[in-house]
């Protein structure tokens, strides 16, 4: 029996040995990894994608991993340098200046320089007094835009110095239903360096910013520590969830940082600032500090991320500046056309006197009102994808949009033949744009993308065509009127008006 006895002791104690061997390794995770549930299938080697948000974002001990698809190439100077090279068929212009208008193709950037900057002025102040926005942004791309205006005035009011990035998070409306991180789509470094005028972006410092936590899983475990965490990286551009520590009403309390909104009734606390700031506007009835603050976003500081700008800028180059420097025009001339003819714009109840969803009528008003055509290029604006699925319904004998139907007709004939006899050559950007560009980010939320492509190409277009029903087609007349770009139309049933001040958005 002895021996017998002596075996099952030695099995005992080998599987003592083991468990205490497992508990050390995980305790030993999970102490380095800083969560407080740790995921054993994380992979640390996980693509980044085109650009490393590095901070607060990426760790610095990551592994980049990079493909032909997903990464533009570095020249020797670590320069994305796209002259002699192409990715998906697209070629890259190079750009130069850190602080170049965005009008200005030239416009340098450094990856990893960038980075580095980004990683700087985002860190937050202990000392400076940080605004965090209580509610999300909601609707498309220019009523989110309106809402960030409404926060940054609201800081101003409140006297922080400081916004939480975590707060400013911009939905994927129609796409992925996604919401994305403001620093994955603007220049948070070009915004921050107007500092103090504005306000600055920070990233989250659980040191900082006791009062709150981020998260992506439903439990809600707290990411301890952006600058050190790697569970970030496998989603991308997605935005974490801000979550109040104390829950309940406690946030009206929180300093660290200050809530915006929250209370009962202030969901539209955003919306309501900027919208009593622009009929303050009207009636030239503006504080100084308002106007500085506005003028200086809508005219300057307000951009697109460098990633996101040298799609911009490598779509004008090759489908506008190409065929313009054979005629040996230098100038980027065209002419865009916001036509809001998607079934949603037909259903809007407002404004109903004011509206033009036959695109066939809108073409004929462009024909009437410019005899000869204003540039050889037209981008056109719209939501093809919601056209697409009531020609699909009306394919499977389902109820369907007839309008809707015919405006896809309409607008896949002037693709193939142009307008003005042909003269003009009508193009598509946007949602297709961010779609083609195969980057990891503005590939796979394309909506939001599209539509910041769409606002920044508009701003530097020669005439710019909308209809004041829409808030998209009014923000972009409003900063391109604060950039001394005033050859701006509405279309309304007959006729174009032209628009030389900013216009107050009612519809």
């Amino acid at each position: 029996m002895r021996p017998r006895r002596d075996i099952w002791l030695s099995f005992i104690l080998l599987l003592i040995i083991i468990i205490c061997l497992t508990n050390i390794s995980f305790l030993f995770h999970w102490r380095v990894a800083g969560f407080y549930n740790f995921s054993w299938s994380e992979d640390k080697e996980q693509k980044i994608g085109l650009f490393k948000l590095a901070s607060p974002y990426i760790p610095k001990n990551i592994k980049e991993t990079k493909t032909v698809e997903d990464q533009l190439p570095l020249d020797d100077d670590g320069l994305r340098n796209a002259n002699s090279t192409t990715v998906a068929g697209t070629s890259i212009i190079k750009v130069t200046s850190s602080r170049s208008n965005d009008d200005d193709d030239s416009y340098v950037y450094n990856v990893q320089e960038y980075e580095e900057q980004l990683f700087e002025s985002m860190k937050p102040s202990p000392n400076e007094s940080t605004g965090s926005y209580w509610h999300g942004f909601y609707g498309g791309f220019c009523n989110q835009y309106f809402m960030f205006l409404g926060v940054t005035l609201l800081v101003l009011d409140l006297n922080y110095t400081q916004m939480y990035a975590g707060s400013i998070r911009w939905n994927d409306l129609y796409g992925t239903e996604t919401k994305v991180r403001h620093e994955a789509l603007f220049d948070v470094v070009h915004w921050n360096s107007f500092y103090p005028t504005l306000p600055k972006i920070v990233h989250h410092d659980s040191n900082v910013f006791t009062d709150v936590y981020l998260h992506y899983d439903e439990r809600g475990s707290p990411i301890e520590n952006h600058a050190t965490n790697e569970k970030i990286l496998s989603k991308q551009g997605e935005a974490p969830r801000m979550i109040w520590y104390n829950g309940g009403v406690s946030y009206l309390n929180a300093t660290k940082p200050y809530a915006i909104g929250g209370a009962p009734k202030t969901i539209r606390i955003a919306n309501n600032r900027y919208k009593q700031f622009f009929k303050r506007l009207q009636g030239d009835k503006t504080s100084s500090s308002e106007l500085t603050l506005y003028s200086l976003v809508v005219k300057e500081a307000f951009r697109p991320h460098p990633e996101l700008q040298l799609i911009i800028n490598n779509y004008l180059s090759k489908t506008i500046q190409q065929q313009q420097s054979q005629n040996h025009d230098k100038k980027q001339e065209y002419i865009v056309l916001h036509a809001r003819i998607e079934p949603d714009m037909q259903k809007h109840p407002m404004c109903q006197d004011k509206k033009v969803t036959n695109f066939t009528e809108i073409i004929e008003l462009l024909h009437s009102t410019f005899q000869s055509p204003p540039a050889s290029k037209l981008i056109i604006l719209l939501n093809r994808g919601l056209l697409e699925e009531e020609v699909e319904k009306h394919h499977r004998g389902e109820e369907s949009n007839i309008l809707a139907v015919h405006n896809l007709q309409v607008l896949n004939h002037v693709m193939k033949h142009g307008l003005w006899d042909g003269q003009t050559q009508v193009i598509e950007a946007g949602s297709r744009l961010a779609k083609e560009s195969n980057h990891a980010i503005y590939s796979k939320y394309t909506v939001i993308s599209g539509g910041i492509i769409n606002f920044f190409l508009s701003l530097r277009s020669k005439i710019f065509i909308g209809t004041e029903v829409s808030s998209y087609s009014t923000s972009i007349v409003n900063s391109r009127y604060y950039r001394n770009q005033k050859k701006n139309y509405f279309y309304i049933p007959g006729k174009l008006i032209l628009k030389e001040s900013h216009h107050r958005f009612q519809c």
